[in-house]
């Protein structure tokens, strides 16, 4: 069948179409189909199609399949669409993707992707992608996401954020983050943290931070701490503090140092402050040496 007797068949004749005849279809009699024509296909039809021929169809016509349709298009189909054609599938469409559907995005079509068309997948949603289409989420993407879509991702995809969108994540996407994940973060994505990161951390996420990963705080980060978010910090966490951190802190920051804190510092930690924040200290922070 050739683009003119396809366009010619109702909607009727085209569901009655067997599937071995629309594997037959070329690229082109499919790329011809009308948006009614393709609503009548069935799920079985949709799932016979190549994915040369599905690759064909434009943005209005994947606009028009129904949810059931969707979700019926199997791994190569789903590998084989443009960024464009998937974006043109609106928020219903894109809540009947299937996890597996999900999976073989490739990573180009997942970077292809706008902040609102990823909006519009659920937290089981996106917890499905993998490691690496997770990596390939541009920055304005990540940083659109949803809290609770955040907050369902696994520890394995959290290891997988570059510093880039660690940095992208917005306050509340930060404060979204739980301990388990915070723990996933390697030291070197800790590091990334921004100063804006570092001030949206809450005082419970920042008590739950290992040692570890209190020392990889970049020392602009833990400077940019407020009194509270610093006050939370345990003994064993302030004893890991770097001498490059301790010898960062400023006036302001050493006036956030409770009396306990600065009785936990280690002599080679005391050594480090500089002359400004020594001078800076109270007297009941000295008594406290």
């Amino acid at each position: 069948l050739d683009e003119t007797q396809i366009g010619a068949m109702t909607t009727t004749q085209v569901a009655a179409l067997t599937t071995a005849q629309i594997k037959g279809l070329t690229a082109t009699a499919v790329g011809a189909l009308a948006d009614t024509q393709i609503a009548a296909l069935t799920a079985n039809q949709v799932a016979a199609l190549t994915a040369t021929s599905l690759a064909a169809l434009d943005e209005t016509q994947i606009g028009a399949m129904t949810t059931t349709q969707v979700a019926a298009l199997v791994r190569t189909q789903i590998a084989a669409l443009a960024g464009t054609t998937l974006a043109a599938l609106d928020a219903d469409q894109a809540a009947a993707l299937t996890q597996t559907q999900l999976r073989a995005l490739t990573n180009t079509q997942i970077a292809a992707l706008a902040a609102e068309d990823l909006a519009e997948l659920s937290a089981a949603q996106l917890s499905s992608f993998t490691a690496a289409q997770i990596g390939a989420l541009t920055s304005t993407a990540m940083g659109n996401l949803a809290d609770t879509q955040i907050a369902a991702f696994t520890a394995t995809q959290v290891k997988a954020l570059s510093g880039t969108l660690i940095a992208a994540l917005a306050d509340t996407q930060i404060a979204a983050l739980t301990a388990t994940q915070l723990e996933a973060m390697s030291t070197s994505q800790i590091g990334a943290l921004t100063e804006t990161n570092a001030t949206a951390l809450t005082t419970t996420q920042l008590g739950a931070l290992s040692a570890t990963r209190v020392a990889a705080l970049s020392t602009s980060a833990l400077s940019a701490l407020d009194g509270a978010q610093f006050g939370t910090l345990n003994t064993t966490q302030i004893r890991a503090l770097t001498a490059t951190q301790i010898a960062a802190l400023d006036a302001t920051d050493m006036g956030d140092v409770t009396a306990t804190q600065i009785a936990a510092l280690t002599t080679t930690q005391v050594s480090a402050l500089n002359a400004t924040s020594v001078e800076a200290l109270a007297d009941t922070q000295i008594a406290a040496l």
